[in-house]
């Protein structure tokens, strides 16, 4: 399985090619959330992070395109999903 900082490194290489707008990327326990850097001109990662890592019982930190933290319901993350869809498009 993939650790934070390959979980880290997968989000920078998919930034770079700047197609990629939102990412969740997880592997057991350790999640990732960023932001394309268009993005996050009008977003904060932060604020989306709290409302996905919540659901799958869990906490981050980070900077406004990226966050990463550890979830206690990886298996929630169909329901992170459908969250992270429903505030992007409100937001977008």
């Amino acid at each position: 399985g993939a650790d934070r900082k390959e979980l880290l490194s997968a989000c920078d290489q998919l930034r770079a090619k700047g197609e990629v707008a939102v990412m969740l990327l997880g592997e057991g326990k350790a999640f990732v959330l960023a932001l394309s850097r268009q993005l996050s001109e009008r977003l904060s990662a932060i604020d989306i992070a709290n409302e996905v890592f919540k659901l799958l019982e869990g906490a981050g930190g980070g900077r406004k395109d990226l966050v990463q933290g550890s979830v206690s319901r990886p298996e929630k993350l169909e329901d992170a999903v459908k969250t992270l869809r429903s505030i992007l498009a409100k937001s977008v």
